[in-house]
């Protein structure tokens, strides 16, 4: 297992919300679930900004459901 680094000047919550967007875009991803716990939490609600739920037949973009916990 690598080990933690600290994250690289310029790299932040927009990247890691960008990166899981991407992800789901790269591999044309539908009806997703998005979980989180924490700063997770806030990178799955960034993404599911980014990927709103669409109405069926909505087009080409995945529909994300976001799910946070909150202890």
């Amino acid at each position: 297992m690598p080990l933690a680094r600290p994250a690289e000047a310029g790299i932040g919550l927009r990247t890691h919300i960008a990166e899981i967007v991407g992800l789901i875009d790269r591999h044309e991803l539908a009806d997703v679930i998005l979980v989180g716990h924490s700063y997770g939490g806030m990178v799955i609600t960034g993404a599911g900004q980014e990927r709103p739920p669409q109405p069926p037949h909505g087009g080409a973009n995945a529909n994300c459901r976001v799910v946070r916990f909150v202890r």
